[in-house]
């Protein structure tokens, strides 16, 4: 598909990020993840936002939108009684290098991970690992 094509279909209302890759550890060396394991919503926001999406727009499209759409209540806002899932970034930064060949990369950009109100992860000491997350049923 065209990249301009997958920008147009991007942007549609209705359309939101998800992604197969599975969870994995940066540091997990010995196994060969493919690159959406760490790269997706980054690239997911820097493309709609080059293709001309509003920034808050393109957020949605990564946490309201998805979570209405699996109906997962208290998530994916920032509202009274919601879960605390958060994701610090610097927007002009923001980007995901990695590739196949080295698909063990943080996405550039992101300071800070918040989940469930707890630190999970922080860019100034990428070892330190927070294990407050559950899976979610959906």
């Amino acid at each position: 598909m065209c990249q301009e094509n997958l920008e147009r279909i991007l942007r549609q209302e209705w359309v939101c990020a998800g992604s197969d890759g599975e969870v994995a550890n940066f540091n997990d060396q010995g196994r060969r993840r493919h690159p959406r394991a760490f790269g997706t919503f980054p690239r997911f926001f820097r493309t709609l936002v080059r293709a001309g999406c509003k920034p808050q727009e393109a957020i949605r499209k990564m946490t309201a939108l998805p979570a209405a759409v699996f109906n997962l209540q208290n998530r994916g806002m920032i509202q009274e009684k919601a879960v605390a899932d958060l994701v610090v970034f610097n927007e002009d930064k923001l980007d995901a290098e990695m590739d196949f060949l080295n698909p063990h990369q943080p996405a550039q950009g992101i300071d800070r991970v918040i989940v469930a109100g707890k630190t999970a992860y922080l860019a100034e000491n990428p070892e330190f690992r927070g294990n407050n997350g559950k899976f979610l049923k959906i």
